[in-house]
């Protein structure tokens, strides 16, 4: 899949396809802060989720669990990377 930036900063939603996992992204359309940029680093936030499942169905161990560096606030709606 190519990626044009100018597409993408106009696009309501995005699908990210790992393996067996769709994920699907949304930003608000009404917004005037429209993210083109947004888009093509969530393929690196997804290839992030998908390291330890890759690992483990190639009997790998990781250093470290991904999952566990993951925060998600209940109270928010952004996903904080290994920032505390």
């Amino acid at each position: 899949m190519r990626l044009d930036r100018w597409e993408l900063q106009n696009a309501d939603t995005l699908t990210v396809h790992l393996g067996t996992l769709d994920v699907r992204l949304a930003q608000d359309p009404y917004s005037s802060h429209l993210g083109g940029y947004v888009w093509v680093s969530s393929f690196a936030l997804c290839s992030y989720f998908q390291s330890p499942e890759e690992e483990e169905r190639n009997g790998r161990d990781g250093d470290s669990d991904t999952r566990d560096s993951v925060r998600l606030d209940a109270s928010s709606t952004w996903i904080e990377l290994g920032s505390w």
